[in-house]
């Protein structure tokens, strides 16, 4: 009853649009009834497709208004890319992408420019092949919509609706890469489903979709050669489909017709029988693709143009064919037809040519050769010869690729492998035998202590290479997930073959901090905001540094998953482990990778052992990735030592360690009041002081403290922030600015009230702030009395910022947020209403980015 009256109050739609929000997750049929009655008309769609998006209802009804809406205004994607992803989020996938593919359906504007959703790959990661049967549909409408007359040269008519380089890789979001890449997934993993998929389309007749239906077929051509042979020959149109780009030696970019059907041929010749490789040769020779046009050609001159174009045609398909098959006429033309073709490498933004560096024999070549072959083959090329030394041969591997194709065979086919490598010998076969048994570790259908038993006999036969130890120690820590752990004896072998030599470890630590450092210095912009690492995810992306680090992750694994979980033996392997010398970067990947089962063990020793290791290898602590696990652990470590940590971060030269220093210490302050002894003091400096990176640093922390809900954390991170709130600029106000562009809602009191006060007047910090994130919870604030004339004020401030910015907007892609937010204030009483229409006046006036559909939207209500 009260709902349905505040419904019909047209005064009040912003506040009603986010009770109703509230609604669907209590009765969301119930909201599709007042939907339906009282707000089903084009001047309601804003309000409805809001209230949509922001519940991720998926019932049948509201897609289906969603549906009508699409027809009647028109939508950004950022509000689809939020919609899909609360729907996928909610565990309606399917309904998520019918929501995109809707979409889409109905966005007919330049054709050059592509349909992107952002934040799609996720979503089509969850169904891939149900997304494939969305966008195919969609894919081909769009090629149908306008076709040309037909091509010379016996070709499909190609689509003028899609651009010439719609195979161009424009990065992630857009929706005919995203079609190309869940074809290319599910025909591997659900062949049959493809193919009856692709069946609904192979009678389309226009270039882009046959040219999609070969691309795809190529992906996996061991399982659908059949299919495949049956496509080509059912049309001799498809021996020239499709165009694609790429780079060649030169960096010059080469157009190469009829690439798809090249490609193909390429694809499934390894696949077929002799007699098949025949059938396609003599229907590529029976090919003519300038038949009739020579039918109807008079002049000699021309019809000799005409056959040596057809039979550039044929030669491109015979080059892909084994030279056994053509004659020694066709031989030469081909050798002399390959000499003139640019040398392809890299495709358009990164996606690669389908040659690569090949092994010497392919698994499924393997898997059809004898087993004296396949060893005749590992012992040609082993681990002293290595790759082929011949500059025209550098698309044939070596042993690394020999080694790489034997692992893929012996997961297909593991008996065999393990028949074969018995009679591999050391120093001739270890990188192989590596590669095997790191393979066959994750066969669940193997005994796990089969490959336990292959592991040791290799052993004792006399395989030690440093990388056969380490592929064997990988393999041993798969193994330990499967047999409850690792034996002592198992755990000995892993510990002899740990690198004790303190000369070839100081070697390893000078190479490996040199290229640590050449590449921070080459990845370094001085102008890159900062972002939180300890409780953000400013860390980046870490390489596991190998070595000796791969085997005490083996050892680790011996000990966690034995029954019980045996802490303390891990505990007392670092123990042992920090009497020997050791590369820094190693120590600093076990306190990021390895320390989590530590606070198992005793407590006590735990705190000895990080203490050990800061005193030994001070240079484990220079990876700023570290601070995450010492915070985890800082209750087994004294405060003395926290300190020294903490003060040997502030000094350091390099301005991340500098931020971490001002982030544990400002959390442990504000986590623990009784930490505000001497690391209160180290806080107070860093904010007293001139260093900006220790700053942000302590600010991060605050910012993140100030979300929390526990009062007295709350209050400690509000007395940082509110003492610099209105002064604080550039990185600085970024940090501060994620205590309100962290979540869609900000507690209504009087905290939050202080904090925006600020944020209103100091324009920096407005600047950061202005995210998604942020203007959302301004729009909840609104729900309560009190904060309207402060929302307003923010609005104004950050309306004047959109009129002086050279972009013309408020907040980038959430610009339509914002334009929302100030219709929202346009409903209140009337000094703040006359205030928003002087906002929205403005908006229009500086043409900022949304404002003009704004402001048709509101007129048609």
């Amino acid at each position: 009853g009260s709902l349905t009256r505040r419904v019909q109050d047209e005064k009040h739609r912003w506040n009603v649009t986010i009770l109703l929000v509230r609604e669907v997750a209590e009765d969301s049929s119930h909201v599709m009834d007042l939907v339906d009655r009282y707000w089903s008309d084009a001047s309601h769609d804003g309000d409805v497709f809001s209230l949509c998006e922001r519940s991720g209802i998926a019932s049948d009804r509201a897609i289906a208004h969603v549906r009508k809406i699409f027809s009647r205004m028109a939508l950004a994607d950022w509000a689809i890319s939020h919609y899909a992803k609360t729907l996928h989020e909610n565990g309606n996938t399917r309904v998520a992408l019918d929501l995109i593919s809707f979409w889409a359906e109905t966005q007919t504007g330049d054709r050059h420019n592509g349909i992107k959703v952002y934040g799609v790959e996720k979503i089509a990661a969850a169904a891939p092949l149900y997304c494939a049967e969305r966008l195919l549909s969609w894919f081909v409408g769009v090629a149908s919509r306008e076709v040309g007359d037909g091509r010379p040269g016996h070709r499909y008519p190609q689509s003028i609706s899609i651009p010439y380089d719609w195979k161009y890789d424009s990065g992630e979001g857009h929706l005919t890469q995203l079609l190309r890449s869940v074809l290319e997934e599910s025909v591997v993993f659900d062949p049959v489903g493809v193919r009856t998929l692709l069946a609904t389309v192979v009678a389309v007749e226009i270039d882009e979709v046959q040219s999609l239906v070969a691309d795809t077929l190529a992906a996996n051509p061991a399982l659908l050669n059949e299919y495949a042979l049956a496509f080509l020959f059912a049309d001799q149109r498809r021996l020239h489909l499709g165009s694609d780009t790429f780079d060649d030696e030169r960096g010059v970019g080469q157009m190469i017709c009829g690439w798809s059907s090249s490609n193909l041929i390429a694809q499934v010749i390894p696949h077929l029988s002799h007699d098949d490789i025949e059938r396609i040769r003599d229907y590529i020779e029976s090919w003519g693709p300038w038949k009739e046009e020579l039918q109807e050609e008079q002049d000699p001159a021309q019809r000799l143009k005409l056959l040596r174009w057809s039979d550039e045609r044929r030669l491109r398909l015979l080059a892909e064919l084994p030279v056994q098959v053509l004659t020694a006429r066709r031989r030469r033309q081909v050798v002399e037809w390959k000499v003139e073709q640019p040398i392809l490498q890299v495709k358009h933004r990164g996606r690669m040519l389908a040659r690569f560096v090949e092994s010497p024999m392919s698994h499924d070549q393997m898997a059809r050769a004898n087993d004296d072959a396949i060893i005749k083959m590992l012992n040609a090329v082993n681990d002293q010869a290595g790759r082929d030394e011949n500059p025209k041969q550098w698309l044939k591997g070596g042993v690394i690729e020999l080694s790489r194709a034997f692992a893929a065979f012996a997961k297909s086919s593991p008996d065999r492998a393990l028949r074969i490598i018995p009679c591999f010998q050391p120093g001739l076969h270890e990188q192989v035998a590596g590669a095997a048994i790191r393979e066959l570790s994750a066969i669940e259908e193997l005994s796990a202590q089969t490959t336990k038993a292959l592991v040791w006999d290799l052993h004792a036969r006399g395989f030690s290479s440093r990388g056969f130890c380490q592929d064997a120690a990988s393999a041993m820590a798969e193994l330990a997930k499967r047999m409850k752990g690792l034996e002592d004896r198992d755990i000995r072998l892993l510990r002899s073959w740990l690198q004790r030599d303190p000369n070839v470890l100081v070697a390893e630590t000078v190479r490996h901090a040199e290229l640590n450092r050449s590449n921070r210095e080459r990845n370094e912009k001085p102008d890159r905001h900062p972002e939180a690492m300890l409780f953000g995810r400013g860390g980046g992306m870490h390489f596991l540094p190998q070595r000796n680090f791969t085997l005490l992750s083996a050892i680790a694994a011996g000990y966690v998953h034995r029954d019980g979980v045996d802490c303390d033996g891990w505990l007392a392997e670092l123990e042992h482990h920090i009497t020997h010398p050791e590369d820094p970067e190693v120590w600093s990947a076990i306190l990021m990778f390895r320390s989590h089962e530590l606070w198992w063990a005793d407590a006590a020793r735990v705190g000895e052992l990080i203490e050990a290791i800061w005193r030994r290898f001070p240079a484990a602590f220079e990876d700023a990735a570290v601070v995450q696990s010492l915070w985890r652990l800082r209750v087994r470590m004294r405060m003395g030592l926290q300190q020294e940590i903490v003060n040997f971060w502030l000094r350091h030269s390099d301005h991340k360690l500098r931020q971490i220093g001002g982030e544990f210490s400002a959390a442990s302050v504000i986590v623990d009041s009784a930490a505000s002894g001497e690391m209160g003091d180290l806080v107070e400096a860093v904010m007293a002081g001139s260093d900006t990176f220790a700053r942000c640093g302590v600010l991060f922390a605050a910012a993140a403290g100030w979300s929390e809900p526990d009062r007295d954390i709350r209050n400690r991170s509000h007395a940082y922030l509110i003492a610099v709130v209105s002064i604080v600029t550039g990185f600085e106000a970024h940090a501060l600015s994620t205590a309100v562009d962290r979540g869609e809602r900000l507690p209504p009191d009087e905290m939050t009230r202080a904090l925006l006060a600020s944020v209103a007047v100091n324009i920096d910090l407005l600047k950061e702030s202005m995210g998604l994130l942020f203007v959302r919870s301004l729009q909840h604030l609104l729900l309560y009395p009190g904060f309207e004339m402060l929302v307003l004020e923010i609005a104004e401030a950050a309306t004047e910022l959109a009129r002086t910015s050279p972009e013309r907007n408020v907040g980038g892609m959430y610009d339509g947020e914002f334009i929302g937010l100030v219709i929202a204030l346009q409903r209140s009483p009337i000094e703040i209403k006359t205030r928003a229409m002087t906002i929205y006046e403005r908006l229009l006036d500086a043409e900022v980015y949304g404002a003009e559909d704004a402001a048709a939207f509101a007129l048609r209500r």
